[in-house]
């Protein structure tokens, strides 16, 4: 009898690939999601390490180990939640300029989006996967993206509110 496969949790497969503060940062950043009511799931398109956040089955955010002692913490802003307005009720002006001032260019694994307007600033070359995100993230940066997370995560209820 063949035995059944288990998958490994987050957390084991963090800890093949980080050490230190970087593994406990990560762990910090996945619990700290699963505590807030959002849902952390492995999609089938990302390779090893990387999970996305969802709230009411919209893509918020997610995070990734990249390589070795590497990981990175993404805010989902381009493909779904693009109502600045919507937005403007629930980001202090400090996240604004966090989030604005840290705007990813395309990395080569995507195609990116030209004229990506947001808060009436234009950006080229805008990455549609995550167009915010920490490689590495603590101190304050780390509290920013988890800032973050709930400010997506207050704009899907308001727009699923709204229908």
């Amino acid at each position: 009898m063949a035995e059944k496969r288990t998958r490994k949790t987050i957390e084991e497969i963090a800890s093949e690939y980080l050490e230190g503060s970087l593994l406990k940062n990560f762990v910090d950043f996945c619990e700290f999601a699963k505590s807030n009511g959002l849902t952390v799931t492995k999609p089938s398109k990302i390779l090893r390490g990387g999970w996305k956040i969802s709230y009411e089955n919209k893509k918020i955010g997610g995070f990734k180990i990249w390589d070795k002692n590497f990981w990175f913490c993404g805010v989902e802003i381009y493909k779904n939640l693009t109502d600045a307005e919507t937005y403007e009720k629930y980001i202090t002006a400090d996240q604004k300029k966090f989030l604005m001032d840290n705007f990813r260019t395309t990395p080569p694994c995507c195609k990116g989006k030209d004229n990506f307007e947001f808060f009436g600033k234009v950006y080229n070359t805008v990455c549609t996967c995550w167009p915010h995100f920490q490689g590495n993230p603590e101190g304050e940066a780390l509290e920013y993206a988890k800032q973050l997370i709930l400010v997506n995560k207050n704009v899907v209820a308001d727009m699923a509110a709204a229908k």
